[in-house]
């Protein structure tokens, strides 16, 4: 049975024809010539689309130009000895010899071609090859990566397609060009994404780039959280970096001692940083912790104070995460269903829960301050 082969000579990043349409940058050299001369003496039949067979055509006559090097002339020899079919449903009718010209692409044909053939069959131009691929009809890939960048233009490879590669020969030649030879893993399969699909993979990655957890992905693409949401959700789980400190710098910049700044982090009074690879503690901490140490200083003793603190922040955890809720149900949902554009609900939400965060601020502060001093002079008129 003969193999079906998909040969591309493409830019390192993955373009046939830049986008004016050139790809001279991808002229082979003699020793890359006489290399795709030597593939080439195995091929029994070429597969073209119009613009590919256009693009090949030439060497029907490319023996007719003077003073052509040897090489070219082997190769003129070989195209024109090997059978082609083009696929075309406007070419009136090919000017080459040895040529069919079919209106459609049967698959079951192809199917039919590789089953009866001598010889190994190629397909040309990244259109045709891109439909027997997700077809699952390609077997092999052939692929030259010139030592060039081009930017954009027509791409070798088409979007939504997952295949395993086995690697089955490599080479290296002197104009900075590699070839690389692969089989179709799992007997050839390939696994073919509709728009869909690949609409889902283009969020997942924007997602990513912005740094978001899968979690948080995963809450994206299940339309729990909107895309209007998206400023609101970097604004909470990326907040700007804030200066940091190790533990160590913390406790030589405070005056207190590491291991009494491990207890307060085992409290929940200190807590380092997400997403560090070492814990690191914001430089603002020194001011908190500085407020800790007039308490000591006063005479409150540490372990108390440490307890208190303790029971403190579990309170305030409890009272954030109802906060949190509130804004979800009563603000968030209410921007979401009055509609609009995205950005501006984009916008809107951000600004709003930055100005909740600092009013939220000040009103725990004020009532904590008014509590502690109401609690003050209950204990003072307190009778035995």
């Amino acid at each position: 049975m003969a193999k079906l082969i998909y040969s591309a000579i493409m830019s390192l990043d993955g373009y046939v024809a830049d986008e004016r349409g050139n790809f001279d940058w991808a002229a082979p050299d003699e020793e890359v010539h006489r290399f795709v001369n030597e593939l080439e003496s195995t091929v029994g039949t070429y597969l073209y689309g119009r613009r590919m067979y256009e693009t090949m055509v030439y060497w029907e006559t490319a023996k007719n130009v003077p003073d052509q090097p040897q090489f070219v002339l082997d190769f003129a020899d070989l195209w024109q000895a090997t059978d082609k079919v083009v696929f075309s449903r406007t070419l009136d009718e090919v000017s080459s010899a040895r040529t069919t010209l079919r209106r459609e692409f049967d698959v079951e044909a192809i199917r039919a071609l590789k089953a009866s053939a001598a010889a190994d069959v190629t397909v040309g131009g990244p259109e045709l090859a891109g439909h027997a691929l997700r077809v699952g009809l390609v077997d092999e890939l052939q692929v030259f990566l010139a030592p060039v960048l081009v930017g954009g233009g027509k791409k070798a490879l088409p979007e939504g397609v997952f295949g395993h590669l086995a690697l089955l020969d490599d080479r290296r030649f002197g104009n900075g060009t590699v070839f690389v030879r692969y089989r179709l893993g799992r007997d050839g399969r390939v696994t073919w994404y509709g728009d869909s699909h690949v609409d889902r993979l283009k969020r997942i990655k924007e997602l990513q780039q912005q740094g978001f957890t899968l979690t948080v992905i995963q809450r994206f693409l299940a339309g729990e959280l909107e895309p209007s949401d998206e400023a609101l959700v970097a604004a909470v789980t990326r907040p700007s970096a804030p200066q940091a400190l190790t533990l160590g710098e913390l406790a030589e910049r405070s005056g207190v001692a590491e291991p009494l700044l491990r207890s307060l982090e085992q409290t929940g009074l200190l807590v380092p940083i997400e997403g560090g690879e070492e814990p690191l503690y914001p430089a603002d901490d020194l001011e908190a912790i500085a407020a800790g140490m007039k308490l000591i200083a006063a005479g409150v003793p540490l372990g108390a104070l440490m307890e208190l603190g303790k029971d403190y922040a579990a309170a305030a955890d409890r009272t954030a995460r109802q906060a949190v809720d509130l804004f979800d149900r009563y603000v968030r949902e209410r921007i979401q269903a009055e509609g609009g554009e995205t950005e501006a609900a984009e916008r809107r939400l951000l600004q709003t829960f930055n100005d909740l965060l600092e009013a939220s601020g000040t009103l725990v502060r004020h009532h904590f301050q008014r509590t502690l001093l109401r609690a003050a002079r209950e204990h003072i008129e307190k009778r035995e």
